[in-house]
């Protein structure tokens, strides 16, 4: 028997009833039946233009990264002297290159393929959450070694000491036996003064 009561509404002073939000029309289920989303034409445009922006800079860091570390091998195999920071430096360069290149790749692929959009977006993900833990540890302990440098400087003041250089031990030669020791007698005075007055 139905009752003729109102449908309940919602109570004065409540929080209102959140409903999901239907899903973006851009993202569609494939047909081929994998249950991975696939990106429209124009997500993949986007994707496309920024996995091979990525790729360039990524390769681009790489080649700078191993530049100056072979520069730097070159110099110590010269002079003995390596800059402990610019071989950091350069390998870091390196690392972030080659994690920036994979995200970029993963990112084309993408673009590229069929069926494995969100597995390739998780990769390209994994990469960037590397550098960016990389970028985030680098940050966070300069922050300490900046703190601890502040506190060293405010309670004992600062001496002038060369920073980032290994320098080898040089040693002066001994003196051998065979050699004779130096003269103390006067050089001759050149001829001719002495023979004009």
């Amino acid at each position: 028997m139905p009752s003729n009561e109102p449908a309940p509404g919602p109570v004065a002073g409540s929080p209102p009833v959140l409903r999901p939000m239907p899903s973006s029309p851009s993202i569609t289920l494939p047909s081929s039946g994998h249950g991975e989303y696939e990106f429209s034409y124009s997500d993949n445009a986007t994707i496309l233009d920024l996995g091979s922006k990525m790729s360039f800079v990524g390769i681009f860091m790489l080649g700078i990264g191993l530049f100056f570390f072979g520069t730097e091998i070159v110099r110590w195999v010269q002079t003995r002297i390596l800059e402990v920071g610019t071989l950091f430096l350069s390998l870091l360069f390196m690392v972030v290159g080659i994690w920036t290149h994979r995200a970029g790749r993963e990112f084309l692929a993408v673009a590229r393929t069929e069926g494995n959009d969100v597995t390739h977006l998780m990769s390209a993900l994994s990469n960037l959450r590397r550098f960016y833990t990389l970028l985030y540890l680098i940050f966070f302990v300069a922050l300490i070694f900046a703190v601890i440098e502040l506190g060293a400087h405010t309670l004992y003041g600062t001496k002038q000491q060369p920073v980032g250089a290994i320098r080898p031990r040089v040693e002066a030669p001994k003196k051998s036996a065979a050699t004779p020791p130096p003269t103390t007698e006067a050089p001759p005075s050149a001829p001719g003064r002495d023979d004009q007055r």
